[in-house]
């Protein structure tokens, strides 16, 4: 009687096990919970900089969720710009919705997750948040985009808001392998 109790127990167990840590790590949980939506403009900044990316091999994997920005005072970059003051609390990121990609068919977001357990991640473009300016006129973002082991480059990128929309104005890059 208690081999019969014992492995029932253990699936039931680890039922509510994975069930629990099904929903934690979804992405669906941390984006209604931890991660804001993306505002109308910073979805068009995020357009507007991908159909302007130079796409030369096949697909480019951009993960869902986008890296911190994080403030350099010294980023030659963003020198006389004023940006938008940010809380020190602003080190949330959020999930990119599939659409900031549009009809560019180079483009696929693809979950943190299955980023994460590729070792050596070809053509991969990771998006920062965006930091506008006082008058938003100007958007910044980074990226960094890895073409191999020891492959690819980081940018600080400024686009200024023309005639409804987003065009690079300047790139400063912070790194190169």
């Amino acid at each position: 009687m208690i081999s019969k109790v014992r492995p029932a127990r253990c699936a039931l167990w680890l039922a509510r096990f994975t069930l629990v840590f099904a929903v934690v790590l979804s992405p669906s949980s941390r984006a209604s919970v931890e991660n804001p939506l993306l505002s109308k403009e910073q979805i068009q900044v995020y357009k507007d900089f991908l159909n302007s990316y130079p796409s030369k091999a096949g697909f480019i994997d951009i993960p869902r969720d986008t890296a911190v920005f994080d403030d350099a005072p010294t980023d030659p970059c963003t020198q006389g710009l004023i940006l938008e003051v940010r809380p020190e609390s602003s080190r949330e990121t959020h999930l990119l919705p599939s659409n900031i990609i549009g009809e560019n068919e180079h483009f696929r977001i693809v979950d943190t997750e299955l980023k994460s357990s590729i070792a050596h991640h070809h053509n991969l473009l990771r998006l920062s948040e965006i930091v506008f300016d006082v008058s938003h006129q100007h958007a910044v973002l980074r990226f960094d985009y890895h073409c191999g082991i020891l492959c690819g480059q980081g940018d600080t990128v400024v686009l200024q808001k023309l005639y409804g929309r987003w065009k690079q104005v300047r790139s400063c890059t912070n790194w190169t392998s």
